[in-house]
């Protein structure tokens, strides 16, 4: 699925095409494993999209340069913060937690690295390095309220709207454009962007 998406002629995203191939690889364990969940994958994959790609990073994430760097990362951002609304990162967790994968298995002990799972310790297992997703450590803040740097820079959270499980993925793909539709102030065709299949 293409949850790029773009208006008349461009593409409005702060990556380059190998970092898009990048993230399609890192994806492909985690889309075989939540596949039975449209709500799921949708949910997932505009996570993956606005933190690795978003045009308004800088609106709610923080690249911590003053961070210790991991012996195993070489460059760039030695660590980040993503401030995500209650909202969206709840919602991303619910509409995850009763999804069964391969054989009948639950797949969140997966997700989270431990039976004991819930939004935050799904999030601190995704931001560390241990699972070889986070390209750096990643600490992500749940709060709706705004959060101020260490450098004094002030986030606003993520607050893009979460696909539920009780409702139409239609519905939910609308409300997604009209969310990208405000965050870009720009005009998108009616044909471009988030699929409904």
């Amino acid at each position: 699925a293409d949850l790029i998406v773009t208006g008349n002629r461009l593409t409005h995203a702060c990556c380059d095409a190998e970092h898009f191939v990048s993230l399609k690889e890192r994806l492909k364990t985690a889309l075989l494993l939540f596949r039975n969940c449209p709500a799921c994958t949708l949910n997932l994959l505009t996570f993956v999209c606005e933190v690795g790609c978003a045009p308004q990073q800088s609106k709610f994430m923080w690249a911590n340069m003053s961070a210790d760097r991991p012996d195993v990362y070489t460059g760039g951002i030695p660590a980040a913060t993503v401030l995500l609304s209650e909202n969206f990162a709840n919602g991303l967790y619910e509409s995850c937690k009763y999804v069964h994968g391969l054989l009948g298995i639950s797949a969140m002990p997966i997700a989270c690295g431990t039976k004991e799972c819930s939004t935050s310790t799904m999030l601190d297992y995704w931001g560390g390095l241990s699972t070889g997703q986070a390209p750096f450590p990643i600490t992500f803040k749940i709060s709706n309220s705004p959060w101020q740097t260490p450098d004094g820079n002030i986030l606003e959270p993520l607050n893009t709207p979460a696909a539920r499980c009780d409702r139409p993925l239609t519905e939910v793909a609308t409300l997604l454009v009209s969310y990208v539709k405000i965050e870009t102030r720009k005009e998108i065709s009616e044909t471009d962007g988030i699929p409904t299949n």
